[in-house]
């Protein structure tokens, strides 16, 4: 049997996970002016949904810098083509 191999791209089921987690905690995509405790709690929480993204069985694996990256870019994609 081949071991299964990650995937660089995000899977649907991780894209839909991200977004009710972000639904959930809307805090840490919509601040701007953030002190150090809120720059913590924001960090934590990107650590917390990495570990539930990345134990999924296919998908792309990141850090935790990677999905907050993914998300960021991702929701510019979005701002382009409803603008």
């Amino acid at each position: 049997m081949e071991p299964s191999r990650r995937s660089n791209r995000v899977s649907y089921q991780q894209l839909e996970m991200l977004w009710e987690f972000l639904k959930r905690n809307s805090d840490i995509v919509s601040s701007y002016n953030r002190s150090l405790q809120v720059k913590e709690n924001s960090k934590r929480k990107w650590r917390e949904i990495t570990e539930t993204l990345n134990s999924q069985g296919c998908g792309a694996h990141k850090n935790w810098k990677g999905w907050s990256k993914y998300w960021v870019d991702y929701k510019g994609k979005l701002k382009l083509n409803y603008s």
